[in-house]
């Protein structure tokens, strides 16, 4: 349970909105691509309603341009049958009181070569446009139609009717062939109604275009019967850069097709991007709506939410959240509410926490104090002790005890001013500890005192009396109060902080070299070595000079952490 809570859960830097929205696009997608497809159908359904609006009105064209090619096959196996036989001439002027659209009359014998022909005197000797013609009029075909070759005197698109004579034994004696031009066919066919310059053509097999000042040819996969069989609309782009619907159906010649073209082609533009925007315009519509909703009822709740708790967390104070979200959802005065609570129940613990730690501090110092004045008891005794002793070895064991009891005294008395009970300020501690020294060994009247390099900065409480006792150790090994009429000098204390440790150096100076070491000084080395073990940290002398001699101590500081005042 422990680790589980002490995990931390990454932070999710995607807002709200964007998460709904998201969730919104998700949902909303089906019905996005089923508005797609339907949008299709109604395309693909309008693309059929204009193709049938564009065969409708191509009816009466083909109507017409069909009526011309049944009466012309009529009349050619009407001349076919003529007993009289009539020369191509006659033929000719015959078709034109009639009006077909005939542009050539021609006979051939029985090898395929004209005889005679009403247009192209040039002609005659020629052979038929297609031997195979011929052949399969031998055989006992009995009429043949193409439009696979042009007219053979001036060259134009045609229609090729071509049908068999024989004698009266039934024997094959030639072909008579009429020439169906298809200029002369696209004539007949009306103008489109309600469009300016747009007219019904004819289309050859290979795509050229008859009839048509504005379209002169088309792709000839549009010409195929799969193509023809689809019942689709085309789009041509002319040469200025118009577009034009057309529909291309069948007319009754082989190889000929009959182009309509469009009359409304804006109006279609403007039903398909109709028919294609509205689902999306839909779809978008729905975002902006749900974004919209979770702002309202949501996120502008939340915001205000957090400002009033920004609020509360710069200005200290607990003000109820519920009256700011009474105009919000049920379950958001819910939140606030359960946030109210909460926070006044925090207030209240932490009201508590700091009662009892104004307490704990209260009697963290009323026991420094009294530590304070129990050792001002004992230095007391030890004061009228020492004074009511005759021997010298007594009175100085009394003397230095004395000493080492006003300095504990001196500490805590530092320690009873801090306003932190886990640390001391090093300078405070330092002062206190010098001035205890300078009281002592009776430099003030002297006009000498240590000079001090500290760093600043806490150390733990609970370093403060070894190390003040240790200072003071030292400074009774390096100066003694009575060191044979020699004066010292140069007295320093420096404490420097380095990484994770704390470095302190004592130095006293003499005028001239003083004399052996005392027992005295031997029990202070003693007390030297205890006060740096209970530090945790390493004793030295640095310099062998009897006349300047160098303490110095290394013990461990913990590492400032967040708990450490500033």
């Amino acid at each position: 349970m422990a680790d589980e809570s002490a995990r931390v859960q990454p932070i999710r830097k995607m807002s709200l909105r964007r998460q709904v929205i998201i969730a919104m696009a998700l949902a909303l997608s089906p019905l996005l691509i089923l508005g797609g497809l339907r949008a299709l159908a109604e395309q693909d359904a309008i693309r059929q309603q204009r193709y049938q609006e564009l065969v409708e009105v191509s009816r009466e064209g083909m109507s017409s341009v069909n009526a011309a090619i049944q009466a012309s096959r009529l009349a050619l196996r009407m001349v076919s049958v003529d007993e009289r036989q009539p020369s191509c001439t006659q033929i000719g002027e015959n078709m034109r009181t009639m009006e077909l659209p005939i542009r050539n009359v021609l006979r051939f014998n029985a090898d395929g070569q004209v005889i005679c022909a009403y247009i192209g005197e040039s002609l005659i000797g020629q052979s038929i446009p297609d031997p195979e013609w011929n052949e399969r009029l031998r055989k006992g075909m009995d009429q043949i139609e193409s439009s696979a070759f042009p007219g053979m005197a001036l060259g134009e698109p045609v229609i090729w009717l071509v049908r068999r004579t024989a004698d009266a034994g039934g024997n094959y004696t030639g072909s008579i062939a009429l020439t169906v031009g298809l200029q002369q066919l696209s004539e007949r066919f009306p103008d489109v109604k309600s469009t300016t310059g747009l007219k019904q053509a004819v289309v050859t097999a290979n795509g050229a275009v008859v009839g048509s000042d504005l379209i002169s040819s088309l792709p000839v996969e549009w010409l195929s019967n799969e193509a023809i069989l689809e019942r689709s609309v085309r789009e041509v782009v002319l040469p200025q850069g118009r577009r034009l619907d057309v529909v291309i159906t069948p007319v009754a010649a082989e190889g000929v097709l009959m182009l309509t073209p469009s009359s409304s082609q804006q109006a279609k533009r403007f039903d398909t991007l109709i028919v294609l925007m509205i689902p999306l315009l839909a779809y978008l519509a729905a975002l902006l709506a749900s974004t919209w909703i979770i702002d309202i009822l949501v996120l502008r709740w939340l915001e205000r939410l957090r400002l009033r708790i920004s609020d509360m967390r710069r200005n200290d104070e607990v003000t109820p959240l519920s009256s700011d979200l009474a105009g919000a959802a049920y379950e958001l005065q819910q939140l606030a509410r359960a946030f109210d609570a909460l926070t006044q129940s925090v207030a209240l613990h932490e009201a508590n926490h700091v009662q009892a730690l104004n307490r704990m501090k209260g009697a963290f110092r009323e026991t420094h104090h009294r530590v304070k004045n129990n050792l001002q008891v004992m230095l007391s005794m030890l004061k009228l002790q020492g004074r009511g002793e005759q021997r010298p070895e007594t009175q100085h064991a009394l003397r230095l005890a004395a000493q080492r009891v006003a300095m504990m005294a001196a500490v805590h008395h530092a320690l009873l001013n801090e306003a932190h009970l886990e640390f001391v300020d090093t300078d405070d501690l330092v002062d206190a500890i010098c001035n205890q020294i300078h009281e002592q060994q009776g430099w003030g009247e002297e006009s000498r005192h240590i000079r001090r390099e500290v760093d600043e900065g806490p150390l733990p409480s609970d370093l403060a009396v070894p190390l003040a006792m240790f200072i003071q150790e030292a400074f009774d090994i390096l100066c003694p109060p009575s060191a044979n009429g020699l004066i010292a000098h140069d007295l320093r204390l420096l404490l420097k902080r380095e990484e994770g440790n704390v470095r302190l150096r004592l130095c006293c100076g003499w005028d001239k070299t003083p004399g052996e070491e005392t027992e005295q000084e031997q029990e202070a080395n003693f007390f030297l070595a205890a006060f740096a073990r209970q530090l945790d940290g390493r004793v030295e002398k640095l310099n062998e000079d009897p006349g300047n001699v160098i303490i110095e101590l290394v013990f461990p500081v913990p590492l400032p952490d967040e708990t450490w005042p500033a």
